[in-house]
C-alpha cells in the first residue's frame, strides 16, 4: 500500500539547530517532494521553525522528575497525548516514525499505539543498545510484542543491528545517513584547514582539541582552524572543557563558532574543510553512528578518529581510503603521528574504490525514505 501521510513524532525537538533539526528536515524533504502529507509533531514548548510540511506542537514538554509518583503521574500524561495522536492521525496509509526520542520513552509510546488499535504503520529508529538489565528486558519484550503487532524497526549503525536484532527476534533495516552537504564544495589548496564540529562535550574529545591544533601545527605552522565550541542546552558547565575553550581563544589561527549552525551554513563550513576531527571517547560511543564522520568522508576530507568504534568499523568494512585512524585517550604523540598521517593523505590523490564510492552514493535522504515507505 502507497503511503499518504508521514507523521515524524519528536518529542525532544525543541530548536532549528543540531542533528534531530537535520535529520527530520532532510526526511520531511524527501518525503513531501514524494508527494506524502508530512506532519512533524513536537513539544508545546519548541520553538517556531518551518519544516517541509507543517508542524504541530502538541506535546507536553519532555522531562520526567526524580520523584517515582511523579514520574508515574508524567507518563500517564505522556501516554494520553500520543494515544491522542496516534486516533487523530491514524489511517492505514499512515506512517508514524520515531526517530531520536529517548530509550525510555519507547515504552510510552508502544503502549499508546497498542491501545489505539494499531491505526497505520509505527516505525521506530533504535540508536542505542538495550542493557542486560531486568528493566530493559521488559523493553526488550515490548518491541517484539510489538513488532508481532506490525511495529517495524530501524537504524543506521550495522553493528548495533547485528547485536540487537537477534535478541529482538525480529528484523532491523538499516537505514543510511544523509550526507547534508552543499553542491559546490570549495577549498583552497594552498591552506590546509581544519574542522571540529558538534557540541563541546567531553565525550566528543573536545578537552583534546589544544593539544590536535599543536600537533597540526607542527606538521604545517600555516594551518587554519574552524573549531564549532557551543555548549548543548542540557549540559551543565565543565570546568575542563572552559579550560580548554579559553586556550583555543587564545590561539589567533583558530576560529571558534560558539552557537549551533542552521543546516546550510553547517554544510558549508565542513564542507570547506581538509582535515575533519572526530577524537570521540569510544567507550560512550561505540556503536554510535556520526553524521558528521559521513559528511566528512562524502566531502572527501581526510577524517582523524578514534579507533574501536562505528566510525573505525565503517573505514574498515567500505574501504574508506581518507581516515585515519587514532587510539582512544591518545598521547600527544600518537596525536602527532595520526596528524602527521591525516596530512599525508591530504597530499595524496584521492581515488575512492567502488566500495567507497558506493558506500558515498548512498548517504541521502532520499535512502532514507525508500526504506520507509516500503
Amino acid at each position: 500500500m502507497l503511503l499518504s501521510r508521514l507523521v515524524m513524532i519528536c518529542p525532544t525537538l525543541a530548536d532549528h539547530g543540531g542533528h534531530e533539526f537535520d535529520y527530520t528536515s532532510a526526511v520531511a524533504s524527501a518525503s513531501a517532494a514524494d508527494g506524502v502529507e508530512t506532519i512533524t509533531v513536537t513539544g508545546k514548548n519548541a520553538e517556531d521553525f518551518s519544516l517541509p510540511g507543517r508542524v504541530e506542537k502538541t506535546l507536553p514538554p519532555y522531562g520526567y522528575p526524580p520523584s517515582p509518583l511523579a514520574r508515574a503521574l508524567t507518563a500517564l500524561r505522556r501516554f494520553a497525548a500520543y494515544l491522542t495522536l496516534f486516533r487523530r492521525h491514524g489511517a492505514e496509509d499512515a506512517l508514524f516514525f520515531v526517530h531520536s526520542a529517548p530509550q525510555n520513552e519507547l515504552p510510552v509510546m508502544l503502549f499508546a499505539w497498542l491501545c489505539a488499535l494499531r491505526p497505520g504503520r509505527l516505525t521506530l529508529f533504535l540508536r542505542h543498545d538495550i542493557a542486560e538489565t531486568w528493566a530493559k528486558s521488559i523493553l526488550i519484550r515490548l518491541l517484539a510484542f510489538a513488532h508481532n503487532a506490525g511495529a517495524r524497526y530501524v537504524s543506521d549503525s550495522d553493528s548495533l543491528i547485528e547485536n540487537l536484532a537477534p535478541r529482538l527476534g525480529c528484523p532491523i533495516a538499516l537505514l543510511p545517513i544523509p550526507a547534508l552537504l552543499p553542491k559546490d564544495i570549495e577549498r583552497d589548496a594552498g591552506i590546509t584547514v581544519c574542522g571540529y564540529f558538534g557540541a563541546r562535550r567531553r565525550q566528543k574529545g573536545f578537552a583534546l582539541l589544544p593539544a590536535l591544533a599543536t600537533a597540526a601545527k607542527k606538521q604545517d605552522a600555516q594551518t587554519r582552524f574552524v573549531f564549532q565550541a557551543y555548549r548543548h542546552r542540557e549540559d551543565k558547565v565543565d570546568v575542563g572543557l572552559e579550560a580548554a575553550l579559553s586556550d583555543l581563544r587564545k590561539n589567533d589561527g583558530i576560529r571558534l563558532i560558539e552557537h549551533v549552525l542552521d543546516t546550510e551554513n553547517f554544510g558549508r563550513e565542513l564542507a570547506a574543510c581538509d582535515i575533519i576531527l572526530i577524537p570521540y571517547d569510544s567507550g560512550f560511543y561505540g556503536e554510535a553512528t556520526s553524521g558528521i564522520f559521513v559528511m566528512g568522508v562524502v566531502a572527501r576530507a581526510v577524517v582523524v578518529v578514534t579507533d574501536g568504534n562505528w566510525m573505525a568499523r565503517q573505514a574498515g568494512r567500505h574501504a574508506l581510503g581518507r581516515v585515519v585512524l587514532m587510539p582512544n585517550n591518545p598521547t600527544p604523540a600518537q596525536m602527532e603521528e595520526a596528524l602527521r598521517a591525516a596530512f599525508e593523505k591530504r597530499r595524496q590523490p584521492d581515488a575512492p574504490g567502488p566500495a567507497e564510492k558506493a558506500w558515498c552514493e548512498s548517504q541521502t535522504a532520499k535512502g532514507i525514505w525508500k526504506i520507509l515507505s516500503i
